[in-house]
């Protein structure tokens, strides 16, 4: 539906009842329907969604009956950060089929992000999961979380609207209500898998999309602006955008963590995506209890042998790829960690260097702390950290780190603990490996002896809280 076809339907049906809602001001439009105010005798408010009747004879009216029907089954479900539905159906006396909600204000997220404050990211994101949540917690898949579809509300924080597309997570094709497997949802804020149709049909497979259309709507937040805006026409240049092209997120003053979180939410593998994000990480910024890579490297392993075979020359290209990642990620942790000595007096002098491994697919970054008196530190404290890439198409990797009092090789260096892991990027690396050298220090400054590991306080953690 277009903008002039909207006004006139909006225009023709002003003052007129629809399912008993008597229809008011224009309030938007999609390419589905018109959203037009509406009040009705003992009802608050709302927002009534009368939908295009030349789109219901091309899909069928049983199949926008089924649609209408599944929003209703939320009818007395509620949760603040989710658009509340008051009534629908199709109306006998217009002919017309309508869904009622609640009626919010004007703004939505899309046109607070250009100017949108960096304190405002986080509690929207978090409103944005407990919705998306909810959902999911109701057998229930969203499909079209964009920016356009959140309403920012001084009240409730932020709400998830558009309730027309979402499905149970073990609906059939066959009673999707449509035929051929159309895409439904926005093209922009798909993911690849969904854009082709080739989704995985349970509940994980949904929740691989939502955690995608979430990060993309993080993504807009910390670049304001929206996501693959470059390619945005033509058309097919989009599409093409959201198969294979890798969006840049880079934004010195939005914390590491958040930034984290939509490149890994913005993977175009699915299952990529599921093991380095959850729910929990979403939400409360906690962690996977397991090692996300664990899974992967088995498979990644398979999948590089296999190339490797089938083309050496390729296979090559991969190898000087992650050798010059491990290098440029080696060089910003070295450089954060030397700023680190010389900014805080606490730690004593600090040598750095750095050495790769045959295959080119780690980088250590070995730091020397000589004793110090001044600093109670009595041996020569060696700390290590091992950089592994794991992944060279995605750039996924893990940090670790090990330390021990005395010079290598005769310190006992072989307690490797993980303290990062997911995409290999500085910036996300650096306060996990500056918490591993306090660690290092605090430990030693306790006089153990000499050649004795130091405990670091450090987990298996993915960046992407």
């Amino acid at each position: 539906m277009d903008e002039q076809s909207a006004a006139t339907l909006g225009e023709a049906l002003k003052g007129q009842e629809v399912g008993g809602w008597l229809v008011g001001e224009l309030l938007g439009f999609g390419k589905s329907a018109i959203v037009c105010e509406a009040t009705r005798k003992g009802h608050p408010a709302a927002a009534l969604k009368i939908f295009d009747q030349d789109l219901i004879a091309r899909f069928g009216k049983e199949a926008q009956a089924a649609r209408i029907d599944r929003q209703l089954s939320l009818k007395g479900k509620e949760h603040q950060n989710l658009v509340r539905i008051l009534d629908g159906g199709h109306c006998s006396t217009s002919g017309l089929y309508f869904i009622a909600m609640e009626r919010l204000g004007k703004e939505t997220l899309e046109s607070k992000i250009p100017s949108l404050g960096r304190d405002r990211i986080r509690p929207i994101l978090k409103d944005l999961v407990a919705a998306a949540r909810f959902l999911d917690d109701l057998g229930l898949v969203h499909r079209d979380i964009k920016p356009s579809n959140i309403a920012v509300t001084p009240d409730r924080g932020a709400v998830l609207l558009d309730l027309g597309v979402i499905r149970p997570h073990n609906l059939s094709d066959l009673t999707d209500g449509t035929s051929g497997r159309p895409f439904l949802g926005t093209l922009r804020y798909s993911s690849p898998e969904f854009l082709i149709r080739n989704e995985a049909g349970d509940p994980s497979g949904w929740r691989a999309l939502t955690f995608y259309q979430i990060a993309a709507v993080l993504h807009d937040m910390i670049m304001r602006e929206p996501i693959f805006q470059d390619h945005s026409e033509p058309y097919a240049r989009l599409v093409i955008a959201v198969m294979s092209h890798e969006p840049e997120i880079i934004a010195a003053d939005v914390p590491a963590d958040l930034v984290g979180l939509a490149r890994h939410g913005l993977l175009k593998d699915p299952q990529q995506r599921l093991e380095l994000v959850t729910w929990n990480s979403l939400s409360e910024g906690g962690q996977p209890q397991e090692d996300p890579l664990q899974k992967l490297r088995a498979r990644i392993a398979a999948r590089q042998t296999q190339q490797a075979q089938s083309n050496p020359t390729g296979a090559e290209t991969s190898r000087r790829r992650a050798s010059t990642k491990l290098l440029s990620v080696a060089n910003a942790l070295m450089a954060a960690l030397r700023q680190t000595g010389l900014d805080d007096g606490l730690l004593p002098r600090l040598i750095l260097t750095h050495e790769d491994d045959n295959a080119g697919l780690t980088r250590d970054v070995k730091l020397l702390a000589p004793p110090s008196e001044q600093h109670s530190l009595l041996s020569l404290m060696t700390l290590r950290f091992r950089i592994e890439l794991t992944d060279p198409e995605s750039m996924i990797g893990r940090v670790s780190a090990a330390a021990a009092l005395g010079p290598e090789p005769s310190c006992d260096l072989s307690g490797f603990e993980v303290v990062y892991s997911g995409i290999l990027d500085g910036d996300a690396i650096a306060p996990k490996a500056r918490e591993a050298l306090y660690a290092a220090v605090a430990a030693a400054a306790e006089k153990g002896p000499a050649s004795k590991p130091l405990a670091l306080p450090c987990t298996a953690e993915t960046e992407d809280a």
